[in-house]
């Protein structure tokens, strides 16, 4: 995180304004922070906001809004939401990237004397589609989940419905959902949740889990839920 050594620029409301972004935690996991800082429920999650102060190619320098900067500020919590809608996705651009490349690029870290990037992709070709999802720099990138209209528009870009897994506050996948009978999506659920619980208890930092959910989008209602 960026220091500050002068506040006083934080103090007037109209000199942030433009820095003001959202990020997304788990409600249940973070009770004793949300008493402290302003936010928006969303489904088993909470919108909360940060201020922006630094910058560099892999972070992202920011400080929590509390309570006591919207009393300062003699703002709402609505107005820290129009504004983190409009500042996030430009200050923090999406990024959708294939997960056979995600796997190459993880084999290459792995094992660059033996990497071959046609057989790797070959190798990862015949899973089934999944992407990752995230912003660019990959931090806090599963707030990329309330850009406007970004899912709606990734559903109509594969026309397909998506399950939405919550890999970590930094990331989601998705998978396009199968136009099959009820019997075949139900145990595709089933295998998503085992998944999701392996990822967040085997591959992800206890403070960096965003959920245990699977969440659906569903292109014709254009609703996003949780999978019951």
């Amino acid at each position: 995180m960026s220091e500050i050594r002068d506040i006083r620029p934080y103090l007037v409301y109209e000199n942030v304004r433009e820095k003001i972004v959202f990020k997304l935690v788990n409600t249940e996991r973070n009770s004793e922070l949300l008493e402290d800082v302003p936010h928006i429920p969303f489904m088993d999650l909470s919108i909360v906001f940060g201020c922006v102060v630094g910058q560099k190619e892999d972070a992202v320098g920011y400080i929590l809004v509390h309570n006591v900067h919207l009393r300062l500020w003699d703002v709402t919590v609505e107005k820290l939401f129009q504004e983190a809608r409009e500042n996030t996705p430009k200050m923090m651009p999406y990024e959708v990237r294939n997960m056979a490349e995600v796997m190459c690029e993880i084999e290459e870290a792995e094992h660059p004397e033996e990497y071959d990037h046609d057989k790797c992709m070959e190798k990862f070709s015949d899973d089934a589609p999944m992407y990752m999802l995230s912003n660019k720099k990959r931090i806090e990138g599963a707030a990329c989940l309330i850009y406007p209209n970004l899912i709606r528009d990734l559903a109509e870009t594969v026309d397909s419905s998506l399950y939405i897994i919550p890999s970590s506050i930094h990331e989601l996948l998705l998978i396009p959902a199968e136009n099959a009978d009820e019997d075949t999506n139900t145990e595709t659920e089933k295998e998503l949740r085992v998944m999701i619980k392996d990822i967040n208890d085997t591959q992800t930092a206890p403070d960096e889990i965003l959920s245990y959910s699977l969440y659906y989008y569903d292109k014709t209602e254009g609703k996003l839920i949780i999978k019951e």
